[in-house]
């Protein structure tokens, strides 16, 4: 075999990989993903809210709020969007644990549509986060607390 038959081979292999390495990457980008999958709204015991507008920090553990809030975000199929990274601030920052204390999940919901889960956006094609659900659960949470 001629040294340039050899190196047309490995190029032409080279190329192939590219190829099949650029068609995974696309594929896993364009895949919708969808957020607590895994989770049963049983077994996430609190969810930790951190407001980024107000610096407040609350939980949800009322039974009937986490299940609505969880199957709210099961039900919806996300779109990655651009690169999160180098962003700074956000609406509500949320922590999914169990009894233990033990974080299930956490990412950032930062409006009706979009879910920061670095290091990508995610938006919704259809469907709407339960953004007020949250910023409601927040006015009850500080009026019952007095604050």
């Amino acid at each position: 075999m001629s040294k340039r038959y050899v190196s047309g081979i490995i190029l032409v292999i080279i190329l192939a990989l590219l190829v099949v390495a650029l068609s995974l990457l696309g594929a896993w980008y364009f895949t919708p993903k969808v957020f607590l999958k895994g989770v049963d709204a049983d077994e996430v015991d609190r969810i930790e809210v951190f407001d980024g507008g107000t610096g407040k920090r609350f939980f949800v553990d009322r039974d009937s709020d986490i299940l609505a809030i969880v199957e709210s975000i099961k039900s919806i199929e996300m779109k990655r969007g651009k690169i999160s990274s180098n962003y700074d601030g956000f609406a509500f920052s949320l922590k999914f644990l169990d009894k233990d204390g033990k974080v299930i999940d956490s990412f950032i919901i930062n409006s009706l549509n979009t879910i920061r889960d670095d290091p990508f956006f995610y938006h919704t094609g259809e469907g709407v986060l339960p953004y007020e659900h949250l910023a409601e659960q927040e006015r009850q949470y500080f009026m019952e607390d007095g604050q």
